[in-house]
């Protein structure tokens, strides 16, 4: 697991998200509100938005979104395990 993924948060722009995928090559990135994981997002995902006005947290599709409410830990302690 990485010790210190590469993340955004819900209220970072559009544009920044992207940046952090094509910087990184990275297909995924976690979108977290402090140590929440609130979702996952592409840049398939980001790419029809208005880069300037919309927000990382609104281009979260609803089969990306967290569906639990536990620390970033806890969430990479039960991914692992499998």
């Amino acid at each position: 697991m990485t010790p210190r993924p590469v993340t955004v948060a819900p209220d970072a722009n559009v544009r920044a998200a992207l940046s952090a995928l094509r910087r990184g090559r990275f297909r995924h990135l976690p979108v977290v509100a402090g140590e929440e994981l609130v979702g996952v997002v592409t840049a398939a995902d980001l790419e029809p938005a208005n880069l300037f006005a919309a927000r990382v947290g609104e281009r979260v599709p609803p089969e990306r979104r967290a569906a639990f409410s536990g620390r970033l830990e806890r969430a990479a302690s039960s991914s692992s395990s499998e």
